[in-house]
């Protein structure tokens, strides 16, 4: 996704929504690299970790004697975030006392720390994300209504990897390059039907799940990988066209790893030889293998491309 022009210039508040691990906190960092407060720190708050009792003191920062144990004063994330951004992870999960300092914030640009009555002045920009239902929670009373308003001056949505295909094609061969300079594999290659799987398989953990799964097949692979190389997560939940053929394969009766790929590999072999009408150069450009290579597998295989070449002519 690309960073609007507007952020350049505006310092009002943004509000970024998806789902967990759409990628928001680096979405958020590229509003804060190309704002005019770039200069000063991206700081991050992540709410949703930071326990209760201790969120304002986080936040705010605190002075002398605020609370037991408070022997100096103490810088929190408003603090460190002067002159730059303060992104706000999880908004969602700011309890009703903290929303109202937050909209001071937002309103006023002011901020007291935890047992002071003297206001700092906050000059930099806030950036939210959460990945809750803002409206629902204000209809709910869990989130104050002035300051879902006031978040909403900017208001970014980043999909998830479930309605973007070509993002995860795109994120795929940014972390597989990513990964094959880290572990030096560059012998390293996905075969075109684990590609496809990949690109076609769901990612309810987005962004974080590709790279995960990205990671564990470059770190364990220095070869063509092939559908069943791919962790066993992506094999049991895919969800695209051809998972059928998974079933067909490993059938009702157990059989060994090693005749799994077998089988799968003479189904694969077979489709292509129809596709090209029996042409052997088509077909090994086609599954990117070598020509004797294939003439082996379809003699082990048994496989009649006489037969299949008289469909055709």
């Amino acid at each position: 996704m690309k960073v609007d022009n507007v952020y350049k210039i505006a310092r009002a508040p943004v509000l970024i929504l998806g789902e967990s691990g759409t990628g928001k906190s680096v979405f958020a960092k590229k509003i804060h690299n190309i704002s005019p407060l770039s200069g000063g720190n991206f700081q991050v708050a992540h709410l949703g970790s930071i326990s209760e009792n201790l969120i304002e003191r986080e936040l705010f920062g605190h002075v002398r004697g605020a609370f037991t144990g408070a022997i100096n004063s103490g810088h929190g994330h408003l603090d460190k975030a002067q002159g730059g951004t303060l992104f706000l992870d999880e908004i969602g999960d700011l309890n009703l006392e903290v929303q109202k300092k937050l909209l001071m914030i937002l309103e006023e640009k002011k901020y007291a720390p935890l047992g002071s009555t003297i206001y700092k002045t906050f000059n930099g920009r806030i950036i939210a994300a959460t990945n809750k239902c803002l409206s629902k929670m204000v209809q709910k009373g869990d989130f104050r209504e002035d300051l879902y308003y006031r978040l909403l001056t900017f208001i970014i949505r980043i999909p998830s990897l479930r309605e973007d295909n070509l993002r995860i094609r795109d994120l795929l061969d940014h972390y597989i390059s990513k990964y094959i300079e880290i572990t030096n594999h560059v012998e390293f290659k996905l075969d075109f039907h684990a590609k496809k799987l990949l690109q076609n398989y769901s990612w309810p953990g987005n962004i974080r799940e590709l790279k995960s799964c990205v990671e564990n097949i470059v770190y364990s692979f220095n070869c063509n990988v092939s559908v069943f190389n791919l962790p066993n997560w992506i094999i049991a939940n895919n969800k695209h066209k051809n998972s059928k053929d998974f079933k067909d394969i490993i059938g009702k009766k157990k059989i060994s790893y090693r005749e799994m790929i077998e089988k799968y590999d003479k189904k694969l072999i077979f489709y292509f030889l129809e596709k090209n009408q029996g042409k052997i150069n088509q077909t090994s450009r086609d599954l990117d293998i070598n020509k004797t290579t294939l003439i082996a597998k379809i003699r082990k295989y048994s496989i009649n491309t006489l037969e299949i070449k008289s469909k055709f002519y």
